[in-house]
């Protein structure tokens, strides 16, 4: 019996609608741009992280993206083959 291959989040946001990957995107974007550093801004200590935090957002949010338009892409070649 052949086992079955476990499907990555990623493959599973490739096979969604491209705008599910765009609203993931936003609210990453929200979240780790004004929601984190509200949350780290009473600790001293967690201070230091927060333009790290604020960097990765772009990159974060850049994945999210490139993964929708190669959604948008799979479902625009999957409608001119039909």
């Amino acid at each position: 019996m052949r086992r079955r291959r476990k499907i990555t989040g990623f493959e599973q946001l490739i096979e969604m609608p491209w705008w599910v990957s765009i609203a993931i995107a936003v609210v990453c974007y929200g979240v780790l741009m004004w929601m984190t550093p509200n949350m780290f801004a009473t600790s001293s200590l967690l201070q230091g992280l927060i333009p790290v935090i604020s960097g990765l957002a772009w990159i974060i949010v850049g994945l999210f993206l490139f993964i929708a338009v190669y959604s948008w892409c799979g479902d625009y070649l999957d409608k001119e083959d039909t």
